[in-house]
């Protein structure tokens, strides 16, 4: 039990968890993305509007973004009328966020759209991605949710990894040093009589 109260042990800890976060969810992480993508094979009846969901999904409050593409099936004209949703479930827990896109060839992907700006805050729960569509022929349209990772409920882990290990080391010096703290000098006065 001594050994977790030691500083350098508790530094050592701190390190390896910063380290853990920064190649797993953090910046180098192999996690630091999850993506969801929602596809629609528009058949090609002319205007006839087409609709795909996506299986329920989870964002845990990081920043999320959303892009749409457009892929005509033959030829490389297309013009279509996307819409789409971000559904909440259950769809009773929140506001239902949804936006339109045409394409026109050749311009046929979206800007990144991010959600936070129009939210306030990042999307966080479970969630279904309905995509809509009508289109002047055959075409796939994608849409993908991109979420970084390394958010609990809206608020960075690092943020959570770095008190917590500021409070640890906090735990461990603190009363070390209480305990080897010098006593006070005591100087004892002499009275000279003449």
């Amino acid at each position: 039990m001594g050994i977790f109260m030691k500083p350098w042990f508790a530094t050592a800890v701190f390190v390896a968890a910063v380290g853990v976060w920064a190649f797993t969810v953090g910046p180098w992480g192999l996690w630091h993305e999850q993506t969801t993508s929602t596809r629609l094979e528009l058949r090609g009846d002319t205007y006839q509007r087409q609709t795909a969901a996506s299986p329920e999904f989870s964002l845990s409050g990081g920043p999320t973004t959303l892009m749409i593409a457009a892929a005509p099936s033959v030829g490389d004209s297309l013009m279509a009328a996307v819409s789409w949703e971000l559904i909440p479930t259950p769809p009773r827990v929140g506001a239902v966020e949804r936006g339109n896109e045409g394409f026109v060839s050749p311009y046929l992907a979206s800007g990144t759209y991010d959600f936070a700006n129009d939210l306030g805050v990042d999307p966080n729960g479970r969630f279904r991605l309905r995509l809509s569509a009508a289109s002047d022929a055959a075409a796939s349209i994608t849409a993908t949710v991109t979420e970084q990772r390394g958010y609990w409920h809206g608020v960075p882990v690092y943020g959570i990894v770095l008190l917590a290990g500021i409070a640890y080391i906090g735990l461990t010096v603190v009363p070390r040093r209480r305990r080897y703290q010098a006593d006070p000098l005591i100087v004892v006065g002499q009275r000279h009589e003449a």
